[in-house]
C-alpha cells in the first residue's frame, strides 16, 4: 500500500501514526489530492504538502485524512501548534461509535505534541481520553505519568507508572521515574526497591540510569538505615569517575555515622590528594564530625578549619570556624580541649599560682579540683554548661570531696540561658567565662611554657 510504504519511510512519523494510517487505508481509495500530498510528505517536502492541502481543506470539510495530512505537514515543519489544530479537527471528524480505536490513536498523537511543547496539562487531558477507553494502554500510561510528574501531580504519576511497570517490566526509564515519584511522595522504601530493581535486574540495559539508580539506592539505603547496602553501593561507585567524589563524601559520612571514624580517616587519607578542594572540604567536615563525636574537640575544630581553608564558601564549615574562633586563635586551647589528660594535669599546676591543688577528679566533660579551700570546676566541652549539670557537680563535691555545693566554674561559653542578671542573682557559682576565661587560660599557658623552657 502506498500510504503504508510512505509511513515506514517518513522520518517524522511515529509508531502511533503507523497504526493510524494502517486503519485509514481500510477506508478505501484515496482522493487524488491526498495522493499528491502523500507523495510530498514521503519526500519530506512539508511546505509543498501544506500548500496543496490548504488548497483543498475548505472545499472538503469532512475529509479527516486531508486534515491529518495537513497536521503532518505542520509537524514536519515543527509548527506544532498548527499541527495540533488540524489533528484535533481530524479527530473530531472520526466517528466515536465505529472508529473509537482510530480516534484514540489521534488523541495519542495530539497528546504527544502537547507534551513536546511542555503543555503537560493539555497532554494529560488527551492521554486521559485514551485511558478512558483503554485503561491498560501502555503508551498513554507512561506518557501521562511523565506529564503528571512534570506538573508535580505525584500521586497521579505514581498511579499511572505503577500500572505501567506491571505491563512493561523491562522499561528502565519507567522504573527510574517511578522511583523518583516515590521519593517525592515520601515512599522511600518503595523508591529504594524501584531503584534497586534497575541496579540488580537491568544493569546492562542503560548504563547511565543504572549508575544513577545505584547512587540513589545508596542514599535511600542510608536514610532507611540499611547501612550495609548503602556502603556496598557507595564502594562500587568509587570506581565510577563521574560519581567517585560524591560517593566518597557519602561513604565517609556513613562511616562516621556508624562510629567507624578511624576507617573514615584512613579513607580520606587515601583520596584527599586526588579530589577537588570543595570535595576535600566536605571530607574534612565529616571527619571533623567524627572527631567531635569522639570528644576529640580540638582536633575536630582544627579539621574543620582545614576544610574551610579549602572551601571558604562552605556554609557549615564557615559557621563552625566562626563559632569556634576563640578556640582557634587563643593560646592554651589545644591543651584545655585536647585529649592528652597527663599534659592537661601538668598544665593545671600552673593555673592557680601560689595555691596548692589538694585533689583532682575527672568525669566526662568535668574536671573538679580542690584548690586549697576552694572547689574549682573546669568545663572542657566547647559549648555552654547546662544548668542541669549543676546536680552532677554537687554530687561529685559531696561524694568525692565532702564539700559544700559552692564552686568556681570555668566555662568558655558560660552557662546556657544565664545572662548577666542571672549570674549576679545566684550565689552558688562564681562563673569565669568569655574574656575572663581566655585571659586565665593564656596566663596559665605562658606559665606552663616558661616552666617547660627552664
Amino acid at each position: 500500500m502506498e500510504i503504508l510504504a510512505w509511513l515506514i519511510a517518513g522520518a517524522v512519523v511515529t509508531v502511533g501514526a503507523l497504526l493510524i494510517f494502517t486503519v485509514i487505508s481500510a477506508f478505501g481509495k484515496l482522493k487524488n489530492y491526498n495522493k499528491t500530498i502523500e507523495k510530498a510528505l514521503e519526500k519530506g517536502d512539508y511546505m509543498k504538502a501544506e500548500k496543496i492541502a490548504l488548497r483543498y481543506v475548505d472545499s472538503y470539510p469532512e475529509d479527516f485524512i486531508l486534515k491529518y495530512y495537513l497536521g503532518q505537514a505542520y509537524e514536519g515543519q515543527k509548527n506544532y501548534a498548527k499541527a495540533i489544530f488540524y489533528y484535533e479537527k481530524a479527530a473530531l471528524l472520526v466517528s466515536v461509535e465505529t472508529d473509537a480505536h482510530l480516534r484514540s490513536q489521534f488523541y495519542l498523537r495530539i497528546a504527544d505534541l502537547y507534551k513536546r511543547r511542555q503543555q503537560y496539562k493539555e497532554a494529560i487531558g488527551y492521554y486521559a481520553l485514551v485511558l478512558e477507553k483503554d485503561p491498560r494502554n501502555s503508551k498513554a500510561l507512561f506518557s501521562a505519568g511523565e506529564c503528571c510528574f512534570q506538573l508535580g501531580l505525584y500521586s497521579k504519576a505514581w498511579e499511572h507508572l505503577s500500572t505501567y511497570v506491571t505491563l512493561k517490566p523491562d522499561n528502565v526509564r519507567a522504573f527510574y521515574l517511578l522511583a523518583e515519584t516515590c521519593e517525592k511522595l515520601g515512599k522511600f522504601e518503595e523508591a529504594f526497591q524501584n531503584y534497586e530493581q534497575i541496579v540488580e535486574n537491568h544493569a546492562t540495559t542503560d548504563e547511565v540510569l543504572t549508575t544513577k539508580s545505584m547512587y540513589r539506592s545508596a542514599l535511600l539505603a542510608k536514610k532507611l538505615q540499611n547501612y550495609q547496602k548503602s556502603e556496598k553501593y557507595l564502594r562500587q561507585l568509587l570506581e565510577v569517575d563521574q560519581y567517585y567524589e560524591d560517593a566518597l563524601k557519602e561513604l565517609v559520612g556513613l562511616l562516621v555515622l556508624t562510629e567507624r571514624v578511624e576507617e573514615a580517616i584512613h579513607l580520606v587519607q587515601d583520596f584527599e590528594k586526588e579530589v577537588s578542594p570543595p570535595t576535600r572540604a566536605d571530607l574534612y567536615f565529616h571527619i571533623g564530625n567524627g572527631y567531635f563525636k569522639n570528644k576529640e574537640y580540638y582536633t575536630a575544630i582544627q579539621t574543620w578549619k582545614k576544610g574551610f581553608q579549602d572551601n571558604p564558601s562552605h556554609p557549615q564549615l564557615r559557621e563552625l570556624v566562626n563559632r569556634y574562633a576563640d578556640i582557634l586563635t587563643h593560646k592554651g586551647m589545644e591543651i584545655y580541649f585536647g585529649r592528652d589528660q597527663h599534659q592537661f594535669e601538668l598544665f593545671l599546676e600552673h593555673g592557680f599560682p601560689y595555691k596548692e591543688i589538694r585533689g583532682m577528679y575527672h568525669e566526662g566533660h568535668l574536671s573538679v579540683l580542690q584548690v586549697q579551700e576552694t572547689m574549682v570546676v573546669l568545663y572542657r566541652a566547647p559549648f555552654s554548661f547546662k544548668e542541669k549539670e549543676i546536680a552532677i557537680v554537687e554530687n561529685i563535691l559531696k561524694s568525692r570531696f565532702n564539700a559544700a555545693p559552692f564552686f568556681t566554674l570555668y566555662a568558655l561559653y558560660g552557662v546556657e540561658g544565664w545572662d548577666e542578671v542571672k549570674i549576679k542573682e545566684q550565689n552558688q557559682i562564681e562563673l569565669v567565662f568569655g574574656k575572663g576565661f581566655i585571659e586565665w587560660l593564656e596566663q596559665t599557658y605562658d606559665r606552663f611554657q616558661k616552666k617547660k623552657n627552664e
